[in-house]
Order: structure tokens, then C-alpha cells, then sequence
């Protein structure tokens, strides 16, 4: 829970709330690798809006040793037949990461 931990209300009220990443080769960049049978999806925060890099920053610096954070994808269901939308995956699980010491 964000608020027992004091994190503001300001970054609070997102928690839990999908992000979209919409703009391929600008906030996400897709790499396949066959030989491995693995698919690779790297995002880049440079060009979301400054408020969500200060809370990003904000988050890093004085919560994320506290943290169990994780990630899942879904890919947008713009029409009636690709709805409703599914979970793919919960494809990543940070415990309590120390951005000082990777």
C-alpha cells in the first residue's frame, strides 16, 4: 500500500492504472530473436510527459528499495472481435530494487 508507506497522493491516485505505450519506435521498440523463441519490448520514458518522469524519479529515489513492483502487458483491443482485452502475461516482477547498486 503506497499511502502506509507515505508516498503522495499525487503518484498514488495512478497506482494500478495501465499506462499505453502507442507510439512504436518512439516509446517502445519491439526485437525479436528466434533463435531463442523470445520477444523483447524495450521502453524508453524519454518522451512521456515530465510529471510522469518526476515521479518516476521521485519513486527511484526514495521508494523503491520498498517496493514489489510489477508488470504485466496487454495488447489494445480497438474493435468489437478483439475485445474483451486479455492479460498476456505478468511478464516482470521487481522485489525491492536498489537503483544505487546495479
Amino acid at each position: 500500500n503506497l499511502r502506509s508507506l507515505g508516498v503522495p497522493s499525487w503518484i498514488c491516485k495512478y497506482n494500478g492504472k495501465p499506462f499505453l505505450i502507442k507510439r512504436s519506435g518512439v516509446t517502445g521498440h519491439l526485437f525479436r530473436h528466434p533463435s531463442n523463441n523470445v520477444l523483447e519490448y524495450d521502453v524508453t520514458l524519454l518522451p512521456f510527459p515530465y510529471i510522469f518522469k518526476q515521479a518516476m524519479s521521485y519513486l527511484k529515489d526514495h521508494y523503491f528499495k520498498l517496493l514489489l513492483i510489477n508488470f504485466a502487458f496487454v495488447i489494445e483491443g480497438r474493435d468489437n472481435s478483439e475485445l474483451p482485452e486479455c492479460l498476456i502475461g505478468d511478464g516482470l516482477q521487481l522485489c525491492y530494487p536498489d537503483m544505487d547498486n546495479l
